[in-house]
């Protein structure tokens, strides 16, 4: 992290050091290059012996996602969480904020969702991102990537139910 409030460091079971006593109220800000627009799975490797943690990754006072932490059996047990985020390109500090107390971080990591059903990177999945993917699959016989890309629900047809499962995800 770059700046931080309430943070301590100790040993970590898995190597290290991870961030731990996390109480309601800590952050930490980190300062991050986000080379691609697009939604991003945010994982956090995670120990709490109780479920009253709560992670909130924001970007100034925008709230970009809100992951509740739960009991992992005990305070260097980990087990990794993870949320959806909408990122912009560019330069930013992104702010990890304990919405609820007791748990530790040992890493977090950000991936591409290669998955994301927002097509057209507006940074929002609605109807026009389905007539693209409703578009290309006609265009096209359908090859078996795409349907397992998009056939959320697994009834091999693209339709308006696989952009609202892959809304949520």
């Amino acid at each position: 992290y770059n700046a931080m409030s309430g943070i301590q460091t100790q040993g970590c079971s898995e190597g290290t050091d991870n961030v731990g006593y996390i109480q309601t109220g800590d952050w930490m800000d980190y300062k991050v290059n986000v080379g691609q627009s697009g939604t991003y799975i945010v994982s956090y490797r995670i120990s709490s012996p109780n479920t009253n943690g709560q992670i909130q990754l924001k970007n100034g006072s925008s709230i970009l996602a809100t992951t509740n932490v739960p009991s992992t059996g005990g305070w260097q047990n980990w087990q990794t969480i993870t949320a959806s985020v909408n990122l912009t390109a560019g330069q930013q500090t992104l702010r990890v904020y304990a919405g609820g107390p007791d748990f530790n971080i040992n890493w977090m990591q950000f991936e591409l969702n290669s998955n994301s059903a927002d097509v057209n990177n507006d940074g929002k999945v609605d109807v026009n991102d389905l007539a693209i993917v409703a578009q290309e699959y006609n265009k096209k016989a359908p090859d078996a990537g795409f349907i397992v890309k998009y056939d959320m629900n697994n009834d091999s047809i693209i339709d308006i139910y696989d952009l609202v499962i892959i809304s949520k995800l």
